[in-house]
């Protein structure tokens, strides 16, 4: 299957009911795969703010919500790592590695 054939198979039927733990997702964004392509969209943030990881971050400005979002951390890496895997496109260093979560726990 090329790239374009699995994509359309990934569309999501227009009365799809979504179910977000409100805990971990502030909101229910629908990004196209071009926006998340583009060259320096992706940058890394300090995770948490006084320890030495990163985390992957994007900017999003929903037309259709007319808001901005700050994608980051395992969102951002799915974005990333979709990219990179069906696509074959690069959108940080290959020397970025995201921490795991043992890192994180360990560091608090």
């Amino acid at each position: 299957m090329d790239h374009t054939s699995f994509c359309r198979s990934l569309e999501i039927p227009p009365n799809f009911k979504f179910k977000i733990n409100k805990e971990e997702v502030a909101a229910l964004v629908k990004i196209p795969i071009e926006y998340i392509a583009t060259e320096n969209l992706f940058y890394k943030i300090p995770f948490p703010k006084d320890h030495n990881f990163s985390m992957l971050c994007f900017d999003y400005n929903d037309p259709e919500l007319n808001q901005n979002f700050k994608i980051w951390g395992a969102s951002a890496h799915m974005f990333q790592e979709f990219l990179n895997k069906m696509y074959e496109i690069e959108v940080i260093s290959p020397e970025y590695k995201r921490p795991t979560l043992k890192e994180c726990l360990d560091s608090l």
